[in-house]
């Protein structure tokens, strides 16, 4: 047998690049943003494009590798703000995988890309029940 036979994944062919939208609510200097960006500099260009979205407008403690195609948002930690301007940022990336970090972050990955026929990845280590009490009613 041969290694391409054994291994479950095949390179992809580079005339075939797929997008993948990274997302998160800024690269402040938290572990999740430090996750972000190892995942970043690991992503394999010859197989994805790679963009990441960020949807605050907040001073960066990180710098994504310079492959990275980057989409500044405006949405001043708003929910229903991050899910338009998500859904439009997604809209024009056209990816073929999201990876969401971050409670709000995740909640607008799946909102907005609900119409882009895209998975999405929503990377959590909160307590949603705790974290989201009071906040947003009725998720």
């Amino acid at each position: 047998m041969s290694p391409a036979e054994i291994l479950p994944f095949r390179r992809i062919p580079s005339a075939t690049r797929r997008r993948i939208a990274f997302v998160i609510n800024s690269l402040g200097p938290g572990g999740a943003e430090r996750v972000m960006t190892t995942l970043l500099e690991a992503t394999p260009r010859e197989d994805w494009e790679p963009h990441l979205v960020l949807l605050d407008q907040e001073p960066e403690h990180r710098t994504p590798p310079d492959f990275v195609r980057v989409h500044q948002l405006d949405c001043r930690g708003s929910l229903k703000a991050a899910i338009g301007q998500l859904r439009t940022a997604l809209q024009a990336i056209r990816p073929d995988l999201v990876v969401s970090f971050l409670v709000r972050a995740n909640v607008a990955a799946i909102l907005a890309a609900r119409n882009i026929s895209a998975p999405v990845i929503a990377s959590e280590r909160a307590q949603l029940t705790t974290h989201l009490a009071g906040r947003h009613k009725g998720l």
